[in-house]
């Protein structure tokens, strides 16, 4: 069961036929993400309970307990960064790095960056 979905910022240019199309945003979980599906082509990295990138965006969801909440007990957060067309394999870092430091911001805002296995700066590849 998931919780709302927050739109950070979305942008996409009027009038344009196949124009790129970007959205960011975050959702609170009830509990921890899936399994990561090792059919899809994405790199994974050591940042919060998980995190992947691939060519459309990338995805990292990280607990944020509460004062002295147990960390099992704690919501999990999953921040997405999508974007349309896709530009290549080469964009993966540079996917990662963007939603690492945006996950890494909202962590602070919500006081909870200590328990959330997050951390400045981009994350190492597993």
């Amino acid at each position: 069961m998931s919780g709302k979905q927050h739109l950070l910022c979305h942008i996409e240019p009027q009038n344009v036929i196949n124009a790129q199309r970007i959205n960011i945003t975050f959702e609170v979980l009830s509990k921890a993400p899936p399994p990561a599906n090792k059919k899809l082509h994405t790199s994974h990295y050591k940042a919060g309970l998980r995190a992947d990138a691939s060519a459309l965006g990338a995805t990292i969801w990280f607990r944020c307990p509460a004062g002295n909440q147990e960390d099992a007990e704690a919501p999990v957060i999953k921040t997405d960064y999508a974007y349309w067309p896709p530009r290549g394999l080469i964009y993966e870092e540079g996917n990662m790095r963007l939603v690492n430091e945006m996950s890494y911001r909202l962590a602070q805002q919500l006081n909870c960056l200590e328990g959330s296995g997050l951390t400045a700066g981009m994350p190492p590849e597993e």
